[in-house]
């Protein structure tokens, strides 16, 4: 799946559900990614994992630009980085891994 368009929900272990409420939001689960994109990719080997959100509010189209983006999040997002216009709008598939190891489609 890695590195693609597929974000993979995995169950948080039960030591980990308090300090990271604020990720989860009582679903005991957080999704994880890896992209396709090389910058992104070099960013990430810099910093390690990052909590994004998507690059739209739920329900919304996909900010097909930085300043899409800024309308929908403003300064609640500490860095942008303008890499011109997205032409891949596309969400992500979505998938989880069951407690007995099988994979669940969620969205394709």
């Amino acid at each position: 799946y890695w590195p693609g368009p597929t974000s993979i929900i995995f169950k948080l272990p039960e030591d980990r559900l308090h300090n990271l409420f604020y990720l989860h939001r009582g679903t005991g689960t957080l999704a994880f990614r890896v992209p396709q994109d090389e910058y992104v990719c070099d960013i990430l080997k810099h910093t390690g994992p990052l909590v994004a959100p998507s690059a739209n509010i739920e329900g919304k189209s996909v900010a097909r630009d930085i300043s899409e983006a800024k309308k929908y999040f403003g300064g609640m997002v500490d860095y942008y980085s303008d890499d011109g216009v997205c032409e891949n709008t596309k969400v992500s598939s979505l998938v989880r891994i069951l407690d007995d190891g099988t994979i669940e489609v969620i969205r394709k």
